[in-house]
């Protein structure tokens, strides 16, 4: 057996562990996508359902309840989900990137380090998360707030353009004496 045989076997090795973990990256920063867009598309078709005047909502307490609590689950829920991807995220690229470097020393003919992967600390990208995070929230307040603040007024005051009769009459002027 050729001394050049096991690098190369171990340089094949170290290649597929680098396109796996990056292809498990990309794969994940899809799913991110699709999360973020579908999360904010239910919170701007239910305000667009609620403005629709065909639609009548309930008008008491526990429906407004029920709506922040739902909104700010979906949006806590959403969030923790990023949160889990943004980590695995980060240890998928870790992992790649501790492998390509032992790639680079096998392509300079060094011997191949021995490759030590970190339990924790992954070089993770705080500020997409937060990004995330806080466009979901302010969604779901925003939304929330549109929706149980609409519903308890008389719908045609919220359309532009309407003015909102009064059943109180005007007093009739008084003319002045001749």
């Amino acid at each position: 057996m050729s001394p050049e045989k096991p690098k190369n076997n171990k340089f094949e090795i170290l290649k597929f562990l680098a396109v796996t973990h990056r292809t498990l990256h990309e794969k994940r920063q899809q799913y991110e996508w699709r999360i973020i867009f579908t999360v904010l598309t239910f919170y701007v078709l239910s305000v667009a359902a609620m403005i629709n005047k065909k639609n009548s909502l309930p008008n008491f307490a526990f429906f407004n309840v029920a709506v922040w609590f739902l909104f700010l689950c979906l949006a806590a829920l959403s969030a923790g989900c990023l949160l889990c991807m943004h980590i695995a995220n980060a240890r998928n690229k870790t992992f790649a990137e501790i492998v390509e470097e032992g790639m680079l020393e096998l392509l300079k003919g060094r011997e191949l380090p021995s490759l030590e992967f970190p339990e924790k600390n992954y070089r993770m990208s705080n500020w997409a998360f937060v990004w995330q995070a806080t466009t979901i929230f302010v969604m779901a307040i925003c939304s929330a707030t549109i929706i149980t603040t609409n519903h308890c007024n008389d719908n045609s005051s919220h359309v532009p353009g309407r003015t909102v009769s009064s059943s109180i009459e005007s007093p009739t002027p008084i003319s002045p004496p001749k």
